[in-house]
């Protein structure tokens, strides 16, 4: 790639990556949505902000890396639909 690219990888302002690149963001609630991943009945979030699948950090656990970030599906699962239904938008998971 860097071949096709002269060896050099062009640079781009932040706003312009984040006008022209980044795909829109959702219009929701996050504050509302912090809530409910927090009272969520399995617990997923911590009332500080963590996530309960992890009592240290992922970089600082011992094992194989699937078993590890195994949590992460749910995670995304629950922070997918806690979007969807703090939404301003009609969205559908």
């Amino acid at each position: 790639m860097l071949e096709d690219l002269e060896s050099c990888v062009p640079e781009i302002p932040l706003q312009a990556f984040m006008d022209f690149l980044v795909p829109p963001q959702p219009d929701f609630n996050i504050e509302a949505m912090m809530e409910m991943l927090k009272s969520d009945s399995e617990g997923i979030l911590t009332a500080s902000g963590r996530w309960t699948a992890y009592e240290e950090e992922p970089k600082d656990q011992v094992g194989k890396e699937d078993a590890i970030f195994k949590p992460m599906s749910d995670i995304f699962k629950k922070t997918g639909d806690a979007i969807i239904t703090n939404s301003n938008l009609n969205l559908t998971a």
